[in-house]
């Protein structure tokens, strides 16, 4: 059905007669609409930043209680690993719980901090006496250590044996008649809390990550490829990459306000280690000295706002 002139015109002439009013109205009720749009972004945010530190929290108790456990099974003196039986015996646990927990390494050290048990790596002999985590455990303490490089070449992602991969560790003392005999020491493999860090979605460019007191990325960033070809990073974000703004050269303002403790969020956006404009809302995690970001672009996040400014 064609359409006539005398119609035409008659649309036009409301079009042009109803503009002024829409474009005023828009004008009225943006800052309400966007407010709103703000709040129930920074509400999901927010909501997922604390999940992710519930859940990160969890999993990593679950750590201290392996621990603990396996801990609890090698109470004995190490004089009785002198018998080829008992340290067959227990290397096989050891190789089981690695095995089935997901750890990377695990092994034990004598009092003077030399290792004479170890499953998922080569260390027999290596002496640890000067590592912090051998000093606190010794003291009778369980100890989480910071993500640091590793001291000894150990396998990294893409399963090769490689000098100073990020690692986490977790010590414990394991006693006999009370007393503390040894140390035993768990190799936390890195991806699997990379997995907890990114369990929950975000949108296309939403992401949550975990930085260290110095405001080092600890986990993978979801944009690897892209700082990659920024030259921010050589090999993997964790411990490579530092999370400043690119035009200032200092941290985004959201991991700034982050390792000040406590939690918070910014509804204007600031500037992430790509120089993306973001929505950030962040965490504080004082057991393990860690801060839980939870980022968005912002133009993903008012994208609905953007549309409309577009056709008005």
């Amino acid at each position: 059905m064609t359409i006539s002139i005398r119609s035409k015109a008659i649309l036009l002439f409301i079009g042009l007669a109803l503009a002024p009013l829409i474009l005023t109205t828009w004008i009225i009720i943006r800052p309400t609409v966007l407010a709103a749009i703000q709040q129930a972004r920074i509400q999901n945010l927010e909501g997922i930043g604390d999940r992710q530190a519930e859940l990160i929290t969890v999993w990593m108790h679950e750590r201290l209680h392996d621990a603990a456990v396996t801990a609890a099974m090698l109470s004995m003196h190490p004089s009785e690993l002198t018998d080829q039986f008992n340290h067959t015996k227990l290397l096989y646990y050891l190789d089981t719980v690695r095995k089935e927990y997901g750890y990377k390494t695990i092994f034990v050290c004598d009092k003077d901090g030399r290792i004479w048990l170890s499953s998922g790596g080569d260390l027999k002999g290596q002496d640890v006496s000067g590592s912090d985590y051998f000093q606190q455990a010794l003291k009778g303490s369980t100890f989480i250590t910071e993500v640091r490089p590793s001291e000894f070449p150990i396998e990294n992602e893409l399963g090769e044996k490689e000098p100073g991969v990020p690692t986490l560790l977790v010590s414990t003392p394991v006693k006999a008649k009370g007393e503390v005999a040894g140390v035993l020491v768990l190799r936390v493999d890195l991806m699997l809390l990379n997995k907890e860090v990114r369990r929950v979605k975000m949108g296309k460019t939403g992401e949550t990550y975990l930085v260290n007191s110095d405001g080092y990325m600890l986990t993978e960033s979801a944009f690897i490829p892209a700082i990659k070809a920024m030259g921010l990073i050589k090999k993997r974000s964790a411990l490579e990459l530092r999370l400043k703004d690119p035009q200032t050269g200092k941290l985004t303002k959201g991991v700034k306000h982050c390792l000040e403790g406590g939690s918070g969020f910014n509804p204007e956006g600031y500037a992430d280690y790509r120089g993306v404009q973001v929505l950030g809302y962040w965490h504080w995690m004082p057991e393990f000295r860690w801060g839980l970001m939870s980022e968005i672009d912002v133009v993903e996040a008012y994208e609905v706002i953007y549309r409309l400014d577009h056709y008005l």
